[in-house]
């Protein structure tokens, strides 16, 4: 993606700014919203998705509601930190479902990974079974989530 945001004007911040809030809004109801012709607020969409701006439209579901009740933030530590043993990592842990996030980071940790799962069980089968079990990985630091005091998708744009 190129630098978009110096090609956007208010308008399309408006209409992303908007989308964010609710992907599910009609072309009609942006144009009501922002004042525009349902045709223009449609060729301003289409852009944004075309030039990657808009990457995806996904439903956010309730973690309780589909028995992913336990959130945990792992820390990892590779022994082999150059290219070749990173990426062999990051290949492993981009096949487990069960993480939501991978962040390779900087710092006293290689990666943090973001995994929503059932229960504690479900975590020690999946920490024991599919990531301690890598080559690569020095150590593994658990963070379990007590509470979430806030969470959004949403990027400030400034609008």
């Amino acid at each position: 993606m190129k630098d978009n945001i110096l090609t956007m004007d208010e308008i399309d911040l408006k209409i992303l700014d908007l989308l964010q809030d609710d992907g599910k809004l009609t072309t009609q109801n942006l144009a009501d919203r922002i004042g525009l012709s349902k045709t223009a607020v449609y060729d301003r969409v289409r852009k944004l998705e075309k030039n990657g701006t808009i990457q995806k439209y996904v439903a956010i579901l309730n973690s309780k509601a589909v028995n992913r009740n336990l959130l945990v933030y792992t820390m990892l530590t590779l022994e082999n930190v150059g290219d070749i043993g990173q990426r062999n990592t990051r290949e492993q842990l981009l096949e487990i479902s069960e993480i939501e996030e991978l962040l390779h980071t900087g710092g006293p940790f290689n990666f943090i990974l973001k995994i929503r799962v059932s229960d504690i069980q479900s975590y020690r089968k999946l920490l024991m079974d599919r990531i301690a079990i890598i080559a690569n990985v020095k150590e593994v630091t658990s963070h379990f989530v007590l509470e979430v005091l806030k969470s959004t998708t949403k990027i400030e744009l400034g609008v």
